[in-house]
């Protein structure tokens, strides 16, 4: 019995050796396992982040870009607007510097018409200021003549008019 009491204890202490090289091994087996998976976990994580970070950088951008683009949005519709507005004043100014060219013209035509009119008056007046003159020298030829005849009247009666009636 002791023989068998002997290999019944080599036997357990094989299966004990046994059991515990196979959890050593199954520990060195998780440990490495473990190692490889938290390696592998730590570059993913870090995978993510630069990821996460890249996703924020064009989520920044775009939210920049839409920014970007409200902001052009309101100033073409600012600028359509002033647009329209100019449009609108260019076409009253248009129509109002017409209105003033034909009033132009009409002014012009208008002036012409009364510097020829003064030009027609001036004349007629160098016509009357003539015959004026004329008129005057005849006058005072009359008077010269009429002052000449009386005195020849007072010369023939001698002074007394009463006897040359």
């Amino acid at each position: 019995m002791s023989f068998m009491k002997k290999n019944l204890n080599l036997g357990l202490l094989f299966i004990i050796m046994l059991l515990a090289v196979s959890l050593t091994a199954i520990g060195v087996y998780y440990n490495l396992n473990y190692n490889s998976l938290s390696a592998e976990y730590t570059t993913q994580l870090t995978n993510l982040q630069d990821v996460t970070d890249e996703l924020f950088l064009q989520k920044s951008r775009l939210n920049q870009t839409a920014a970007d683009l409200r902001v052009k949005e309101q100033d073409e519709t600012e600028l359509s607007s002033k647009f329209s507005d100019i449009r609108g004043e260019n076409i009253k100014l248009t129509g109002e510097n017409a209105n003033l060219k034909t009033e132009l013209t009409s002014r012009t035509n208008e002036l012409v018409t009364k510097t020829n009119q003064l030009l027609v008056a001036q004349s007629e007046l160098i016509t009357v200021k003539s015959e004026l003159e004329n008129q005057e020298s005849l006058i005072t030829a009359y008077r010269s003549t009429v002052n000449r005849l009386k005195n020849d009247i007072e010369e023939i009666c001698g002074g007394d008019m009463s006897e040359c009636s």
